[in-house]
């Protein structure tokens, strides 16, 4: 369940969330929090006032971390939501079954006690279902990223396989990145950096002008312009 959900998080996290790379459990979390919420639903008849209460407060508990995630920047509020769905319908699918048997109460009149519960049986198969539904939404996802985001995350990657030592890989996926968005000032500063290591100064420089040409801001652009310094 705790698999299912935090995978299901980071799946619309994907999907949706297509500035930042996230990372954490809290959509996992999210997720047993949805199906605790399934459980007292899926019961709501056997448990009465007390789970009606319970589902409420975890309901409540839930909007409130949302909102918070709508109103703090840097929280992913996608893997959350995701995270919440996912361990919700995998608690539906998965809560007990109980069985029920009447028996006569010390005073008058019947009551109703738990016998035992069925086996999962069948309701196993939700698991397979709900990994393939996960895996068609990152297919999904990925169809429709447009060229500048495959772009961003070639260029991610490429940084990824420089610091790993791979430097031919790493400007092969640079090369891919600028093929599909030729004015990313991303993919130019990163290329910028590996010719830098290699000595290549001639090009990092003039990398380095065009990731500033293309609009390279912020920390990266004080970056950029100290290593242009760097290599004059």
């Amino acid at each position: 369940l705790y698999l299912i959900a935090g995978l299901s998080g980071s799946a619309l996290s994907y999907i949706f969330n297509r500035d930042a790379i996230a990372a954490g459990a809290s959509g996992a979390i999210f997720g047993v929090l949805g199906a605790l919420a399934a459980y007292f639903l899926a019961h709501r008849d056997l448990l009465g006032d007390w789970g009606r209460r319970n589902f409420m407060s975890l309901a409540v508990v839930a909007v409130i971390n949302l909102a918070i995630g709508a109103l703090w920047p840097g929280i992913d509020n996608w893997a959350h939501l995701g995270g919440l769905i996912g361990g919700f319908l995998t608690g539906i699918a998965l809560a007990p079954r109980y069985r029920y048997e009447t028996i006569p109460a010390p005073f008058g009149g019947n009551l109703r006690r738990i016998a035992g519960k069925s086996p999962l049986g069948v309701r196993w198969l939700t698991i397979p279902a709900f990994a393939f539904a996960i895996a068609a939404m990152v297919w999904f996802g990925g169809t429709q990223l447009t060229g500048a985001e495959q772009a961003k995350l070639l260029t991610i990657q490429a940084e990824r396989l420089h610091l790993d030592g791979d430097t031919t890989a790493a400007l092969d996926h640079i090369d891919r990145a600028l093929d599909l968005a030729p004015r990313s000032p991303d993919a130019h500063f990163a290329r910028a950096k590996i010719y830098a290591a290699l000595g290549a100064n001639d090009l990092a420089m003039k990398d380095i002008g065009l990731a500033l040409q293309y609009g390279l801001a912020g920390e990266q652009g004080r970056e950029a312009i100290s290593l242009l310094v760097t290599l004059r």
